[in-house]
């Protein structure tokens, strides 16, 4: 699923969630979201990254609702964000700086079937997704598996991409970030969690291919 940011409606939200604890999860995260939106040098105390992660995962899981036939998230970890405040278990979250127009407000969700390819029922729902949000001049990539064996890709430790890593475990950090992604750099960034699962070396080609651009 690939579509402009603002293109989707949610009609399965009640109106008291939407204008109660999912405003104030936007309230909260605003401050920290918005210079990371603008573009500016930002230092980003710890103490806030646990709203901004926790606000990512809502407006992925949130995006997911409109493309059912991509779905990945269980109700059980929808119910789990409503009532923790907190991204579900078995989630990662990274935000990286970009300048391409693509990306500028976009949303692309991935749906993936996790399992041995002699024993998985192809006709199981997906339990592995990768959501990429683009807002102005930041991405945040959102990955989340139902079980706790899956190895994500390591974001933070690739270069270029160097993500910053939000969740689990938030901390401070300094959004004086250089080499921001262009749209090619994006797209890829959005389609790595399927490149990760690859049993060829496409992952890495891919990978290769960015370092030369950047």
């Amino acid at each position: 699923m690939r579509e402009q940011f603002n293109a989707a409606t949610v009609s399965r939200v009640c109106r008291s969630c939407n204008q109660g604890w999912m405003n104030d999860l936007e309230t909260a995260a605003r401050p920290v979201l918005t210079p990371l939106i603008d573009g500016q040098v930002a230092e980003v105390d710890g103490s806030v990254v646990q709203d901004l992660a926790t606000w990512v995962v809502k407006t992925c899981l949130m995006a997911e609702l409109t493309h059912p036939e991509s779905a990945a998230t269980p109700p059980e970890l929808y119910r789990w964000l409503f009532e923790t405040r907190t991204p579900p278990p078995h989630t990662r979250i990274w935000a990286v700086p970009i300048k391409g127009q693509e990306w500028s407000l976009r949303v692309q969700h991935v749906g993936i079937l996790y399992g041995d390819a002699a024993t998985t029922d192809v006709s199981q729902p997906y339990n592995v997704h990768s959501t990429t949000i683009g807002l102005g001049r930041v991405a945040f990539c959102a990955m989340g598996a139902i079980s706790s064996e899956l190895e994500f890709p390591p974001l933070e430790d690739i270069p270029p991409l160097q993500a910053v890593r939000l969740w689990p475990d938030p901390r401070s950090f300094d959004w004086q970030r250089h080499d921001p992604l262009d749209d090619h750099s994006a797209w890829l960034l959005s389609d790595i969690m399927r490149l990760w699962f690859q049993d060829d070396d496409e992952f890495f080609i891919r990978l290769i291919d960015l370092q030369l651009r950047q």
